[in-house]
């Protein structure tokens, strides 16, 4: 990769450590929270589910955002915004009060994510973007692997207030970061011919016509949507499984809680690698095996008794879980409309966060009137099934789509905030 293109691949990498960082210090500091401010499991699903609500409902309004202006602006802003949102969880001290910052807190969150996928699209080109998108992206299993000791250590020192007020710190250094150094908005991006994996769903001006219209987006839509489900799941409830189902003490598990989700720091990479090479062409198959795979071990994982066997698994899990995430920025980028790149992520990403919304609220419903965590786990392990199909659905229809098909010349460059041609 040229210079350029590794300082974007840093500044995105960092972005994201911070975001899941800020994002998740809350599940790792739930049993505490929840104590102190007398919340039962559902109570605290809500607030879980505040944060999906709000990623929802800013996705599409992000991506024009970033269409319009290009990704600095949006991702800058939104640093900003969100550190100080952070800051002040440890503020709220009703079920309303965290509602509604977590509420705010998910659409700054949220529409950083359309201008980090046009950031890559525009700069990497697609036989890149799935390498480039794991190694992005990995900092989504970075940051909960350094949130679980630090929100540890910070519980261990003081109370869950201070756990949001030191870690809202590294946002207000990134956004100054994020201004000095990634690479202003350019001219246009740059236009590629369609391979053999399928193309774009559209390039003309009936963009969003065509995208409502395919089969392969709402697909894609479905599969990211259950994805999340899963996900949220997983980051949302397994710390407290650990403690309320487990009875493992988190301070005193210290590093050993980093390990799930460093071994899906590894997935993401092996994914991300599979994705630009042997599986480029079979991005949608990759992603269904990805998702079988983690529902198969988080049923083990439920079934396990020992803490090391436990361990082992929801590992085991996060490896198939953050796999996919490289291969999916992929394969949406070869279906993204090219100057709707922002907004086609912002679509895929209402559906994924529909799934984030109502996953930590479900699970903690389930949690809540069977009085036990297999039926939580029963939901998740179901929601990665669909997702496995759904992904399987868009191999397919590429498979279908690329035959007999004759590659497109490329397109004029599109800048920010103009049509094309």
């Amino acid at each position: 990769m040229y210079k350029d293109k590794k300082t974007i691949v840093l500044m995105l990498f960092l972005m994201m450590i911070v975001s899941f960082l800020d994002r998740v210090n809350i599940a790792t500091a739930g049993p505490m929270m929840m104590k102190a401010l007398a919340l039962g499991p559902q109570q605290f699903g809500m607030v879980l589910g505040a944060f999906g609500v709000g990623y929802a409902i800013i996705q599409i309004p992000g991506g024009y955002l970033a269409d319009r202006f290009g990704p600095k602006p949006v991702i800058v802003t939104c640093i900003l915004l969100w550190s100080c949102l952070t800051f002040s969880t440890g503020l709220a001290t009703t079920i309303g009060a965290l509602i509604a910052v977590r509420l705010v807190f998910g659409m700054c969150e949220g529409a950083a994510m359309p201008a980090f996928y046009r950031q890559i699209g525009d700069t990497f080109e697609a036989k890149e973007r799935s390498r480039a998108t794991s190694i992005a992206g990995s900092g989504i299993a970075f940051g909960p692997a350094l949130a679980a000791p630090t929100v540890s250590w910070i519980l261990g020192k003081s109370s869950w207030e201070y756990v949001f007020f030191l870690t809202a710190i590294p946002g207000f250094v990134l956004a100054l970061a994020m201004l000095l150094v990634l690479p202003k908005p350019r001219a246009g991006a740059a236009a590629e011919a369609v391979g053999s994996h399928g193309g774009p769903i559209a390039q003309s001006g009936d963009d969003w016509k065509s995208i409502l219209s395919s089969g392969k987006a709402w697909c894609l839509l479905i599969g990211w949507m259950a994805f999340n489900i899963g996900f949220w799941g997983y980051l949302g409830w397994m710390p407290s499984f650990l403690v309320l189902d487990r009875h493992v003490n988190l301070k005193e598990l210290g590093m050993g809680a980093s390990i799930p989700y460093l071994c899906g720091a590894a997935g993401m990479l092996i994914g991300g690698a599979l994705g630009s090479t042997s599986m480029a062409n079979r991005r949608g198959l990759l992603m269904a095996i990805g998702m079988a795979g983690t529902a198969v071990s988080l049923f083990v994982t439920f079934e396990v008794k020992t803490l090391v066997a436990t361990i082992a698994w929801l590992s085991v899990a996060a490896v198939f879980l953050y796999g996919v995430v490289g291969p999916f920025g992929g394969l949406a980028l070869d279906l993204a409309p090219e100057r709707l790149r922002g907004s086609f992520m912002g679509f895929v990403y209402t559906g994924g966060q529909i799934g984030g919304a109502v996953s930590p609220v479900i699970v903690g419903y389930l949690v809540k009137e069977s009085g036990a965590f297999a039926a939580g786990f029963a939901f998740i392990e179901a929601a990665l099934l669909v997702s496995a199909a759904a992904f399987a659905a868009v191999w397919r229809l590429q498979a279908a789509g690329s035959r007999g098909r004759v590659p497109a010349q490329p397109s004029g460059t599109v800048g920010y905030g103009k049509k094309s041609s």
